[in-house]
C-alpha cells in the first residue's frame, strides 16, 4: 500500500488534518503519489496550497518552492560570497517573471498561463541553478494545475527548475 494511502486513512481519523485531507481529495488520483510527505505531513503547507487553488483558473499553474534556506549560508546570506545573490534576489525575480505571490509567504507563486511559468524557469539566474558541493536553493518544487472547471487538479514534480 502506498504511503499516500496509508496517509488517507490517517486523515479520516484525525480531523484536524482537513487542509491535508482536502488537498490529497482534489488532486487527481493517479499523481497523489507524487506529492512529496513533506508537504502532506504540513498542514499550514496544505493550507496555502489550498488557498491559491482558490484563486486558480483552470491552466494557470502554481509553482511551490519548499527553498533550502541552508544553500544561503554565507556570512552575508548569499549563496556564493556575492551579496546580490540570496534567496530575495530570487524570490524578486518570480515575481518579475509575473509570478503571484500567494499570500506573500514566498513559497508559492501563482501564473496566469503554463507559457509564463516555463518563461519564469528560463530566466531564473543561473547561479541559483545545482552546483557540486553546494546545497541546492530547494528542496523540491512542484508544480500544482487545474485540469477543469469542474475541480480536477494535478501535481507534477517540477524540480528541475533549478537544475
Amino acid at each position: 500500500m502506498s504511503a499516500i494511502k496509508n496517509l488517507s486513512k490517517l486523515f479520516k481519523k484525525n480531523p484536524e488534518r482537513s487542509f491535508t485531507n482536502k488537498l490529497y481529495n482534489l488532486c487527481n488520483k493517479d499523481c497523489t503519489d507524487l506529492i512529496p510527505l513533506h508537504i502532506l505531513n504540513d498542514a499550514e503547507t496544505c493550507r496555502l496550497l489550498l488557498a491559491g487553488i482558490r484563486k486558480q483558473k483552470v491552466d494557470d499553474p502554481i509553482l511551490y518552492i519548499h527553498w533550502d534556506e541552508t544553500s544561503f549560508n554565507q556570512p552575508n546570506g548569499s549563496r556564493d560570497n556575492d551579496p546580490t545573490h540570496n534567496l530575495q534576489t530570487l524570490i524578486d525575480s518570480i515575481k518579475d517573471a509575473e509570478g503571484d505571490d500567494v499570500e506573500n509567504k514566498h513559497v508559492m507563486f501563482a501564473f496566469n498561463t503554463g507559457t509564463e511559468l516555463a518563461k519564469c524557469v528560463r530566466q531564473l539566474p543561473q547561479w541559483a541553478r545545482r552546483q557540486a558541493g553546494t546545497p541546492d536553493v530547494a528542496h523540491s518544487v512542484i508544480r500544482l494545475n487545474k485540469l477543469s472547471s469542474n475541480g480536477n487538479y494535478e501535481i507534477e514534480p517540477c524540480d528541475h527548475a533549478f537544475n
